[in-house]
């Protein structure tokens, strides 16, 4: 009994009561202590989940801010830049190494040529085409004959420019006896005589005296005075000229002013594409380094000598050379407007003069022989000739 008067009486309003003196206790209701726990694990959850968002958030800012880690290059190739140079077939290694020294501004054209050559002795194949293009390119660039002539004999040696020389054997030398070479230039063709010189100055003449006056009559009825004494008689004279013409020299100097005044004012710009279209596939084909599309005496007279000599076939392929235009434009026109015969006949006297060339035959005989040869290449190259002019006249072509 005493330990139950010492126990705590739980009152009505909450209260304990301990009997015999002790202190009363307040505490919570009943109610209330039950919900207590359940509060604080729900304020524990909140925590928790608002801790998760935080570091979620934080992780995808770090992914965004943290640059993705890639492999190495090197495991990406698994090999060097030389490694993989060195698996290329040997062809390509050459192409590569080809384009690389003839690209930029300083060409190594000499490099280029040691590169063929080893080419050429280990049988790795031909020249691309596109290297042989970049070597033409270089050679022409430096202004130099022999050079494009180093440069296209070694690409024909290596397999590109298989065209270049194809015909150098092609011009026939005259027989050494004088009797069989005139024997046989009665089967040639006559070399086109060419007065361009006359007719020229006779159309410029006969300009000069019909302008004039007529340009003084006409002012004059502009005007509505007199004509001048002097031009009046100039056109009575003019008249009277050309009437002596006609009747006692059957009109040859009016024929030569009416050729020259052709030469002045007429300009047949197909014609010339021809000729020069021959003269750059004759050329191409003979082997020679500098085809020029309108060749002169000069230029093939300082082609024809060869490491300080002249060589007599390259003397022939020279004559063939400056033939070619003329046979090309005999073979369509009677009359010679584009092309000019009297080059090789200067060609070869220019190289007697310097004592370069001692042939018995007459400077005119040896340029028909060389006509012969010319129109003999070209009978068989008259589609490539036609292409070639098609080429020239559309202006795109530019040397």
């Amino acid at each position: 009994r005493k330990s139950l008067a010492r126990a705590p009486q739980l009152s009505s309003g909450g209260k304990i009561h301990l009997l015999h003196g002790f202190t009363p206790i307040r505490t919570r209701p009943l109610s209330r202590c039950r919900r207590a726990p359940a509060r604080a694990s729900r304020a524990r959850g909140h925590q928790m989940r608002m801790q998760a968002t935080l570091l979620l958030a934080a992780v995808q800012t770090a992914a965004l801010v943290t640059p993705v880690r890639r492999r190495p290059r090197a495991c990406i190739l698994q090999s060097s830049p030389s490694d993989r140079f060195g698996e290329l077939p040997k062809a390509q290694q050459y192409e590569a190494l080809l384009l690389a020294a003839l690209s930029g501004q300083q060409r190594d054209i000499d490099i280029a040529l040691q590169l063929i050559e080893e080419m050429a002795a280990t049988n790795v194949g031909k020249v691309p085409a596109k290297v042989v293009g970049a070597l033409v390119d270089a050679a022409v660039a430096t202004k130099d004959a022999r050079r494009v002539d180093a440069v296209l004999t070694v690409a024909k040696r290596s397999g590109g420019a298989r065209s270049y020389g194809s015909a150098a054997s092609s011009p026939r030398l005259p027989p050494s006896s004088p009797q069989a070479f005139q024997s046989s230039l009665q089967n040639g063709p006559e070399l086109p005589t060419d007065d361009r010189a006359t007719e020229t100055a006779a159309a410029l003449a006969a300009l000069a005296c019909v302008g004039f006056p007529a340009l003084a009559e006409v002012a004059a009825s502009i005007t509505g005075g007199d004509a001048p004494g002097p031009a009046t008689f100039t056109l009575v004279a003019d008249a009277a000229a050309f009437g002596a013409d006609a009747y006692l020299l059957g009109g040859e100097i009016a024929k030569k002013a009416g050729a020259g005044v052709d030469r002045l004012l007429a300009r047949d710009a197909r014609r010339e594409a021809e000729c020069e279209a021959a003269s750059f596939d004759l050329g191409y084909r003979l082997g020679l380094p500098c085809f020029a599309f309108s060749p002169t005496a000069v230029e093939a007279a300082n082609a024809a000598v060869v490491d300080g000599s002249v060589d007599e076939n390259r003397v022939r392929a020279l004559l063939v050379w400056l033939c070619a235009p003329v046979a090309c434009e005999r073979r369509k026109h009677r009359k010679l407007l584009a092309s000019d015969p009297r080059q090789a006949v200067a060609f070869l006297t220019l190289l007697r003069g310097r004592g370069q060339f001692a042939d018995v035959n007459s400077n005119e005989d040896n340029a028909r022989w060389a006509l012969g040869d010319a129109a003999r290449l070209l009978e068989s190259r008259t589609r490539s000739v036609e292409e070639l002019a098609d080429f020239f006249e559309s202006g795109v072509a530019t040397a």
